[in-house]
């Protein structure tokens, strides 16, 4: 079966964004296994019993890829700017990309079932414009959104453990938040083979988030962390993430059970 290069395109956005910018969502919450209490500020005791500023960096992002909240994640990656919201008590991810290379589309994983939607096709492209289509979650395309969706603590750790100096800027206020800022370097290759190779290693065409990830990251990471240890902001040559926690998801509404299959070729 062959996938769609949209649909493909699309799924590879997702994943270049997840790998790029490690971003506040679970793998267990995604999965229905909760991973601790919604709200609970105990988890920032690994950052407040942090000694150097890796340790609060590396901590920083643990707590941001076990939080059980509702986040909301607005990200600017390789010129494809998108929001994700992700609601551990419903089991939802939205995701609405208003700039990519495939154009415009967004993305819905609601209780095990995922639907894209295509707000400005090409004229020759398969889909229709502003159609819900149905994605087999277990298609190429399919796995590549759902792995980066349910694996971001995974990511999160690859991410904290690649890591390899820090130091603390200083204290700044932002979005009307009290933060420490950071500045710590990263093994962008040792991070990418890791990636892939715990995420995406059997998925037909990787290879291109490989690339684009080693080409596109830079080592310099500045994180801007609130006093319970959650990224509130996180920059990285041009690849920048602002999240905001403990926010309401509204929900698109369509015909879920008429939604028709996406094409695959």
């Amino acid at each position: 079966m062959v996938v769609s290069r949209r649909l493909r395109g699309a799924a590879i956005t997702v994943a270049v964004s997840a790998s790029l910018l490690g971003s506040a969502c679970s793998t267990d919450a995604l999965s229905g296994r909760a991973v601790g209490i919604a709200g609970d500020t105990r988890p920032s005791l690994s950052y407040d019993a942090a000694t150097t500023p890796l340790a609060k960096v590396r901590a920083a992002f643990t707590i941001s890829g076990t939080y059980t909240g509702t986040v909301r994640a607005v990200q600017t990656v390789l010129g494809s700017t998108s929001e994700a919201i992700v609601d551990y008590t419903r089991n939802v991810n939205y995701t609405e990309a208003t700039e990519s290379p495939v154009g415009p589309f967004r993305v819905l994983f609601d209780d095990g079932e995922l639907f894209v939607q295509y707000l400005n096709p090409s004229d020759r492209s398969p889909f229709e414009q502003a159609v819900w289509y149905r994605v087999d979650p277990d298609s190429e395309a399919g796995r590549m959104h759902l792995m980066t969706f349910e694996n971001q603590e995974l990511i999160n750790k690859i991410l904290a453990s690649s890591l390899t100096s820090a130091q603390e800027v200083g204290n700044e206020t932002i979005y009307g938040i009290d933060t420490t800022r950071y500045v710590a370097m990263l093994d962008v290759e040792a991070y990418s083979d890791s990636y892939i190779d715990e995420l995406y290693q059997d998925v037909p065409g990787i290879e291109d988030v490989r690339r684009q990830v080693v080409e596109m990251m830079d080592p310099t990471v500045n994180l801007w962390v609130d006093d319970d240890g959650r990224i509130i902001e996180q920059r990285n040559s041009g690849n920048d993430a602002t999240y905001e926690y403990d926010v309401e998801l509204t929900l698109p509404e369509f015909d879920r059970s008429s939604a028709p299959p996406a094409p695959v070729s």
